[in-house]
């Protein structure tokens, strides 16, 4: 009895043993706690430096057998890591230091987080692959460490995030950081904090991390609760607006994945997407119905402008791409006015661009609905212009491209190169448009203004553009034949709506269509040649405008040396003086070579004798002319002065005050959507 009795204590002994370690455990677990809180409180670092013994030496501490102490100094060590050069911060000792304790941190303390306090309940799943609770925070593991762990490491991250440069390195603690997600369900403020570093990294970074940021911000909206969806939403539309200013060669492909990456957020709710689409289009119709009311320069330029288009073409494209969506149904009339009010709002010909890109838009939204949206009057309104129909000046400016540009300046209207395009563009639009059309029962009637417009006016057209239009008015009298003949034989009434929506889908050889397509894959193969330019036409112009600036410059300071050697007389300093003006006005076109000095000349019994040179001549100085007077001297040194600026502003293609980017600073939307 007594082996037994003794067997039995010592049994329970042990079982006592191992509760007073797991309780000593917890103790020093709140010890830690307590020691961070007090760091927390007082500022002062638990840990002065680290050198990489010591964090190999923790590292495979962690990895053999993990504690909530080593998952602190761990933390420690990547919070020094994360915050260098500041004060009081624990110093690192090496680079290769840092980096052993950034690629470990990254990828392994939120796994370390999920075997420490068991988030992975189910064991057949990965480690990575868990779902916490709705009531988790309500937990003992929550507010037993779990929750300032993640708040300090979410702090690290972010701070990483800012401070790194490198695209790799960017990338990786992105793809990283969707482990976190999962844990984030306890606190909205966790989410928030992460949601605004993914945002900046999607505005202002290059493509890679835009999309690995793109990836995480759509995970969350998917694995967390409301209102998350509706924070990104917001933030990600703002910070478009915000960075979508200047468009040029070197930005156009950032907004186009910005917008695409915009209309995939959107289509996870469209319930979600048409309440926000609402609120930003109605900004949007705000600012034009003030610059309706008040027309000046100043309004005129918070609707004509980059930021303006770049915000309507996103919904432009969210109706485009998802048409048939019953939640964004209600959002296709008031997008449509807004582009007619704003296509018939001034009627410069500068804003032509402008206004042609709009045209594309609706015709995209017609072509893929099933609105009737004609843009066939504003069409034929351009083509009456005076850009359009007057006789072309010739022109040394580069081809433009009317993507890049909203405006052009006053001394390119008229010029070949903008007429050229403009009857590209407009060939362009006229067979979209009347390709959506051509199998309609009413197209000969929908395409009879176009023909008679036509008709009327392609005599007074360039023998180039002759044939563009020429060629436009046969397919319209082709297929209105076509459709005539087909009604006439049919017995399709007005009150067969589904026989009527499918009266001509049946014609194979639509010509229309056909010529469509293929301009349509012309276009992008020239359009993609010209992107992958170097210059853009604005930056190639006011390069010519500088290198013209520096050339006067240099002629103004090397024009005291051409008086110095020339060696007229007196008598032939005006002379010298119109001809440096007349090469001045050539500069621009032809260099005329440079004539030969003239002999000396001196006086001798009132007759002119040339003099012969022996050996080398001695310069001679600068003579001044008898009897001029002071006042004389001053007038020809202010001609002198001034002559540079004489003909060469008129010589330049382009001004450089009209060469800036269409950047209005007034219109930014308000983060107060009520």
């Amino acid at each position: 009895m007594d082996e037994e009795g003794n067997t039995e204590e010592g049994e329970e002994g042990d079982e006592v043993g191992e509760e007073d370690e797991e309780v000593a455990d917890t103790k020093d677990d709140a010890e830690d706690d307590v020691k961070s809180d007090e760091e927390e409180q007082t500022g002062k670092p638990k840990f002065k430096a680290f050198n990489l013994p010591q964090i190999e030496a923790l590292i495979k501490e962690v990895d053999t057998k993990p504690t909530r102490a080593a998952a602190v100094r761990m933390l420690a060590a990547f919070a020094a890591a994360t915050h260098i050069g500041m004060e009081d911060a624990p110093q690192i000792s090496s680079p290769q230091t840092f980096t052993t304790i950034v690629t470990w941190c990254i990828p392994n303390f939120p796994k370390l987080l999920i075997e420490l306090y068991r988030l992975n309940a189910d064991p057949k799943k990965s480690s990575t692959d868990y779902k916490l609770p709705k009531d988790f925070h309500k937990t003992k593991h929550w507010n037993g460490g779990l929750q300032r762990c993640l708040r300090n490491y979410l702090k690290c991250l972010n701070a990483f995030l800012e401070m790194v440069a490198d695209s790799s390195m960017l990338t990786f603690a992105i793809d990283n950081s969707s482990t976190l997600i999962p844990m984030l369900v306890c606190n909205v403020r966790y989410q928030t904090s992460l949601l605004k570093s993914m945002l900046n990294i999607w505005a202002t970074r290059d493509q890679a991390s835009r999309l690995a940021a793109f990836v995480l911000i759509r995970d969350m909206c998917i694995q967390l609760p409301f209102p998350l969806i509706d924070q990104a939403f917001k933030g990600i539309y703002l910070a478009f607006v915000k960075n979508s200013r200047i468009v040029n060669r070197s930005t156009w492909a950032e907004i186009k994945l910005m917008t695409s990456c915009i209309i995939e957020l959107y289509s996870l709710d469209f319930i979600a997407a048409y309440q926000h689409a609402f609120v930003y289009i109605r900004q949007l119709a705000i600012h034009l119905r003030n610059t309706i009311a008040n027309l000046t320069q100043s309004t005129l330029e918070q609707v004509y402008n980059w930021q303006f288009f770049n915000s309507i073409q996103v919904w432009f494209k969210l109706i485009t791409h998802y048409p048939k969506e019953q939640e964004l149904q209600p959002l296709h009339y008031p997008i449509i006015q807004i582009l007619f009010g704003v296509i018939r709002l001034h009627k410069s010909p500068r804003f032509l661009p402008f206004k042609l890109n709009c045209i594309r838009l609706l015709n995209e939204l017609a072509d893929r609905s099933e609105s009737f949206i004609n843009t066939m009057p504003l069409l034929l309104e351009i083509m009456a212009t005076s850009p359009v129909r007057s006789h072309p000046k010739p022109t040394k400016s580069k081809p433009l491209n009317f993507k890049l540009i909203l405006r052009v300046p006053q001394s390119i209207i008229g010029t070949i190169v903008y007429q050229d395009q403009l009857i590209k563009e407009l060939n362009h639009s006229f067979m979209h448009c009347l390709s959506i059309y051509s199998d309609s029962a009413a197209f000969p009637e929908f395409a009879f203004p176009a023909l008679v417009f036509f008709k009327e006016n392609i005599k007074q057209m360039q023998n180039k553009d002759k044939k563009k239009f020429q060629a436009i008015v046969d397919l319209i009298q082709k297929q209105s034949g076509i459709i005539s003949k087909k009604r006439s034989q049919s017995k399709v009434t007005l009150a067969d709506v589904s026989k009527l929506k499918t009266f001509g889908t049946d014609n194979k050889d639509n010509s229309i269509k056909i010529q469509f397509s293929n301009l349509k894959i012309q276009d992008e193969q020239e359009a993609q040649e010209d992107m992958m330019d170097e210059d853009d036409i604005r930056e190639a112009n006011l390069d010519d405008d500088q290198n013209n600036l520096k050339k006067r410059s240099h002629h103004a300071e090397d024009e005291d040396d051409d008086d110095d050697e020339d060696e007229d007389g007196d008598d032939d300093d005006e002379d010298g003086d119109d001809a440096d003006e007349d090469d001045e006005d050539d500069d621009m076109e032809v260099e005329k070579p440079a004539k030969s000095p003239k002999k000396a000349i001196k006086q001798e019994n009132g007759k002119p004798v040339q003099v012969k040179k022996e050996g080398k001549p001695e310069k001679p100085g600068k003579q001044e002319k008898p009897g001029k007077s002071e006042k004389a001297k001053k007038e020809v040194q202010v001609k002198k002065e001034a002559k540079p600026k004489s003909k060469k502003a008129k010589r330049g293609n382009i001004k450089e005050e009209d060469i800036k980017e269409d950047v209005v600073e007034d219109f930014v939307f308000s983060d107060e959507e009520d």
